[in-house]
């Protein structure tokens, strides 16, 4: 009577051979959908945060209605340059005032002042950087519009750029600007 009671424990104990494929494949399928759902998932959530980042940088700056947005290119990912990898690609707006460059420049400098960011570098005479506390870079160029208008009209026709250039003055309005925000760096 012994043997048989050993017997039945090692039939109780030992689960069968069924029982523990089927929880393999469980766990097996468990795991794998959860991997593919991080491997989808993460990536996405993390976009949409630095858009939001971006998006939020944007309206702290807060120029208002005198903008006229041209163009946007804004994106969370992280986009690196194929020739540069510590360097990446900034989101941007191209908008029009329809003021003169030196007061949108003034105007830009103090909402940008405003919103946090403290100017780290003027590397050209149309160009200003800033970084914020939070490592958040924008950057921005402002240009006479009628002024490059005219100078790529004149290059798109194939003419020579003449001295009638100089009758459109650096400084006529409207101004073109361009408005970058970068979460990584400030390399662009």
């Amino acid at each position: 009577m012994v043997k048989q009671k050993s017997r039945l424990r090692k039939n109780k104990v030992n689960p069968s051979k069924e029982k523990i494929l089927l929880i393999g494949v469980i766990v097996f399928i468990v795991v794998s959908l959860l991997a593919i759902t991080l491997y989808v998932l993460v990536p996405k959530m993390i976009s949409e945060s630095r858009k939001n980042r971006i998006l939020d940088t944007y309206a702290k700056i807060n120029l208002g209605d005198e903008y006229a947005v041209q163009s946007q290119n804004i994106f969370g990912e992280k986009q690196v340059y194929s020739w540069d990898n510590s360097r990446t690609y900034s989101s941007s707006e191209e908008l029009v005032r329809g003021k003169n460059v030196d007061d949108t420049v003034q105007e830009l400098q103090t909402h940008i002042l405003k919103a946090g960011f403290k100017l780290i570098d003027h590397p050209y005479s149309y160009q200003w950087q800033y970084k914020s506390n939070n490592n958040i870079y924008v950057r921005f160029n402002v240009l006479s519009k009628p002024r490059m208008e005219y100078i790529q009209n004149q290059s798109l026709m194939g003419e020579t750029i003449d001295m009638s250039v100089s009758k459109i003055g650096p400084n006529a309005g409207p101004s073109l600007v361009t408005l970058k925000v970068n979460l990584d760096d400030n390399n662009e």
